[in-house]
């Protein structure tokens, strides 16, 4: 059966208003775990090692191996492993500035 152009553009509207609620909830979300730290961040306070292979270099093999790129988590990759090296260089400590 043909869609007619009112049946695109109603499934259009109703894929735009899912985006929307996705949105809303995501921002209440990342509200919600405002106050939280992320795993690595105790690591960097303590001085201890990151997990970094774990954590990120986990994904960037998954996606090699499945043929996704993943350059963005490839360049989060990269800067926290110079973060990681300036971690080293200062004997485990880093003086985090709060913006």
């Amino acid at each position: 059966m043909r869609r007619t152009l009112v049946d695109r553009l109603v499934e259009q509207v109703a894929q735009e208003h899912a985006l929307q609620r996705y949105a809303a909830r995501a921002a209440g979300d990342a509200e919600a775990v405002a106050a939280h730290k992320t795993s690595m961040l105790p690591d960097v306070e303590a001085g201890r090692a990151l997990e970094l292979e774990a954590l990120v270099g986990a994904v960037i093999e998954l996606g090699r191996i499945a043929g996704v790129p993943t350059p963005t988590i490839e360049a989060i990759y990269a800067a926290t492993r110079l973060l990681e090296q300036r971690f080293t260089a200062e004997h485990g400590r880093l003086a985090l500035q709060r913006a």
